[in-house]
């Protein structure tokens, strides 16, 4: 198992179940447009010799559909310093994440704190997933609009499973999980939208509601999963390692 590039192979292909259009470029570099202002994406570019003008081409692009333009930066992005040239045409740091994994068999559990049971996402409870989501992440109205349109079509793809954590009845936690492509070199499951709603943080929810779900995966060996620094503890309690840096960068609209 190459842990780096099943990180990078699950985070690609989380973005490229947001796009209407997506399309692959010279240097394997990809974007997606989602047809709203959120999650229009650069990513997997690998760029050599003067690239400026792809990199300009790609700003009047986006500029055209009037949307921000955000690039992921990833282990395998080339050149490595991807990042300084992208700041020179207006990019600014907008995330650090870090990549991580961990072989099933090690998984260290966590409780699922008493009273809260878990249910998979459906039409019927995707606006409870969804508002979790958005509470935890300080999301605006307008936002979460965008956010519900991009992620409603994940309900009908087989490889996404959206789950929803109940607290005595009350909408608590997230969680979703993304199977590996069949065509996987290195083939993991992917952990993704682990948010807990403001008046359940600090007691357990998010570890015990990963920890449950991984328990429950019998067919796969690994899970990946893309963390911010403040939820990192989270993540190594229960044995996932790595810390692989991604760096988000994105351009506003001018």
């Amino acid at each position: 198992m190459n842990l780096t590039r099943a990180i990078e192979q699950s985070y690609f292909d989380h973005i490229r179940s947001m796009a209407i259009r997506r399309h692959v470029d010279a240097g394997n570099l990809e974007y997606i447009h989602t047809g709203l202002k959120l999650h229009n994406r650069v990513f997997n570019a690998r760029l050599e010799g003067n690239f400026d003008p792809q990199v300009l081409e790609l700003i009047q692009r986006f500029d055209l559909w009037r949307v921000p333009l955000i690039w992921d930066v990833s282990p395998s992005s080339r050149p490595a310093d991807l990042g300084q040239h992208l700041e020179r045409f207006g990019f600014v740091r907008r995330a650090e994440l870090l990549g991580m994994g961990l072989e099933l068999s090690g998984l260290r559990p966590a409780p699922l704190p008493q009273g809260v049971s878990l249910e998979p996402v459906t039409e019927a409870n995707f606006d409870m997933w969804s508002k979790v989501i958005a509470l935890a992440n300080g999301l605006p109205r307008t936002r979460m609009a965008m956010f519900q349109k991009i992620y409603e079509p994940t309900l009908r793809m087989p490889r996404w499973r959206h789950f929803l954590a109940l607290a005595e009845g009350t909408p608590a936690a997230t969680c979703s999980l993304l199977a590996p492509a069949p065509e996987a070199s290195d083939p993991a499951l992917g952990v993704y939208w682990v948010a807990t709603a403001p008046k359940f943080q600090r007691q357990g929810l998010a570890s015990g509601v990963v920890s449950r779900l991984l328990e429950a995966c019998c067919s796969l060996s690994w899970a990946v999963l893309h963390s911010t620094p403040e939820g990192l503890e989270i993540y190594r309690r229960l044995g996932f390692a790595d810390d692989l840096p991604y760096t988000v960068y994105m351009r506003q609209l001018r």
